[in-house]
Formats: structure tokens, sequence, C-alpha cells
């Protein structure tokens, strides 16, 4: 009998090549959107010791220069922290986008393999039933012979 090969092993490599770098994208995008979220939670801090400072600033005496320096700050910070919020959005929506293809990947690399399966069992019962086959003739020009005898 023949050995065995699955017709869409091909198609199956492919898929599961496919799914790799479905995977390997989405772990970039996980990476580059955990990376804006430190840089965001950097501004959040930077504002909060910045709002601290004026506070303790006008509790200790009143400095005009530092505190115009800091009250020029707040808003540039409020800007950055805006930019990183919509960074973050935007990431966000990159992963759902790179998780949707790492399921469909996923499925058909899935499907695949299942039907792989499916005519590997196939294979092996047709192995099976000529093995079978075979032992029979044996047994039967067995039988023949000890009756000729």
């Amino acid at each position: 009998m023949k050995p065995f090969k699955f017709r869409l092993q091909t198609k199956l490599n492919i898929a599961s090549r496919e799914e790799q770098l479905a995977k390997e994208e989405m772990q970039l995008r996980v990476r580059e959107r955990d990376r804006i979220q430190t840089e965001l939670e950097e501004i959040i801090d930077k504002q909060l010791e910045m709002e601290q400072s004026i506070k303790q600033l006008m509790q200790e005496g009143f400095c005009v220069d530092k505190y115009l320096l800091f009250n020029d700050y707040i808003p540039v910070l409020k800007e950055c922290r805006t930019i990183k919020e919509e960074d973050l959005a935007r990431a966000e929506h990159h992963i759902e986008s790179a998780r949707i293809i790492l399921i469909e990947k996923t499925r058909e690399t899935q499907t695949l393999s299942k039907l792989r399966e499916k005519e590997w069992y196939i294979y092996l019962q047709e192995l099976q039933k000529e093995e079978q086959k075979v032992i029979d003739e044996i047994a039967i020009n067995s039988h023949y012979r000890k009756n000729l005898v």
C-alpha cells in the first residue's frame, strides 16, 4: 500500500506558518501597547508631581518664577497625556484586529489538522484491511496445503 500522503499538507504548512506570524504580530502589538501604557503612566505621574509641587510652593512661600514655570508646563503635560491616550486607543484597536486575525488563522490550522487526523485514521483502517486480507490469504493457503497432504 502507498505511504500516507495528506493532500492538503502544503496548505496546512502555510496555515501553520500564517498562524505563527499572526502570533508574532499579536505579541508585537501587545508590547507596543504596553510601552505606550508605561509612557502614559509616566506622564500622569509627572502631571501629579507638578500639581503637588505647585501646592507645596503655595504653602511654603510664593515664588513667581517657579509658579509660572510649573503652570506653563502643566498644559504641555495635559496635551502629551491626551496624545498618549489616543495612541493607547489606537494600539488597543490594533491588538483587537491582530486578535481577530489570529483567531481566524488558528481555526484554519485546527480545521486542517483535524482533516489530516481523519484522513490518517481512514488510511490506518485501510492498511489494517489490507493486512487482514494478507493474513486471511495465508490462513486459506495454509488450510488448503494441510488438506492436500
